[in-house]
């Protein structure tokens, strides 16, 4: 028995269902002679630079059938641009990837994918793949958040709807998928970005992030944290078209100096271990004493000079007192010659 989870993007709620064996025993259908998508290989051409169209049928749906010829038409358009169309049946790729209705279209762009949700008429599927041939949403990583989006200054770059989550799960694939959706239709309006919270630690220290999913909106220095009940498409949509102003604006931190990172190093592993810490202060004074120029041997001889050189006055002050102290006993002043 396996639990899988569903994605809330566009059910808004979890499912578990049971999966008796992990190999997917789709067969393609009469009429579908493409190369097929199954969940044994979706993984693979998702996570590639390849760009692709999938095409979610089931053998017992009528309409799929009755958009045969466009899709015949759609292949060969779509050569003549290197996007290959895939077939898909699985029902496992299709519950991964929540898919509510059939025929149904994703083009994936370099693991990036956006949504179809017209009838799937062929002219107006070709026009939506050149329309959506570069992507509305832009990755950003630790190195390259600040730069790109001026979070913290609130400089010009624009308004952001940014979505951090973890790139290995299903639901973050459906958030980017839709928010490239959301892209297209806010062009020139608002900036689209995700991250993957697995790899960009930073990020996630500095703007706390304690879920698997969190979405926020920023602008002019300002972040406004996600607020609506589900996570759909016309809920972020209404979110980024101006919903986000009911959420509670909270000032943004600047990124940490790298001066910042390094004392913050150092401070949290004193704080993981004190005993080596210990050990450690006798070699690190050293280190620092070589820094400027001193050597541990001279450190550690300079107290017994000093105190050597002070002996050696006041013994010198001693015995000089004494000296004078006994020639002038033995002489008499005389008065009045």
């Amino acid at each position: 028995m396996a639990c899988l989870e569903i994605s809330s993007l566009f059910l808004s709620t979890f499912m578990c269902f049971t999966i008796v064996c992990k190999c997917d025993l789709s067969v393609p259908g009469e009429n579908h002679h493409r190369p097929h998508i199954t969940n044994d290989n979706f993984v693979t051409h998702r996570d590639s630079d390849e760009r692709f169209v999938i095409n979610f049928y089931s053998k017992d749906c009528a309409k799929c059938d009755m958009y045969l010829e466009d899709f015949e038409r759609v292949e060969e358009a779509l050569k003549g641009i290197d996007v290959q169309l895939y077939d898909c049946n699985s029902k496992l790729v299709m519950q991964g990837m929540t898919i509510q209705k059939l025929p149904s279209l994703i083009y994936f762009r370099g693991g990036v994918p956006t949504y179809f949700e017209d009838e799937p008429v062929a002219e107006d599927i070709i026009e939506w793949v050149v329309e959506s041939h570069d992507s509305f949403s832009t990755e950003l990583h630790d190195d390259t958040f600040e730069h790109l989006t001026q979070a913290s200054t609130g400089s010009t770059t624009g308004d952001w709807l940014v979505i951090f989550c973890i790139r290995a799960h299903s639901d973050c694939t459906l958030l980017i998928g839709a928010l490239e959706h959301i892209g297209m239709k806010l062009q020139n309006k608002v900036n689209m970005a995700w991250i993957d919270i697995n790899h960009n630690p930073e990020l996630k220290d500095r703007f706390k992030l304690k879920k698997a999913t969190e979405i926020m909106y920023i602008r002019h220095g300002k972040k406004y944290q996600y607020h609506l009940p589900t996570i759909d498409f016309s809920n972020l949509l209404a979110f980024a078209s101006g919903a986000y102003q009911h959420s509670r604006a909270e000032t943004i931190e600047p990124p940490k100096s790298p001066f910042d990172k390094v004392t913050e190093k150092i401070a949290d592993k004193v704080k993981h271990t004190p005993g080596k810490a210990k050990e450690e202060k006798p070699k690190m004074m050293k280190r620092e004493a070589e820094d400027v120029g001193i050597k541990s041997s001279e450190t550690s001889a300079k107290p017994f000079y000093l105190i050597a050189g002070v002996c050696a006055v006041v013994v010198s002050a001693l015995v000089a007192f004494l000296l004078l102290g006994r020639g002038g006993g033995g002489k008499q002043i005389k008065k009045g010659v």
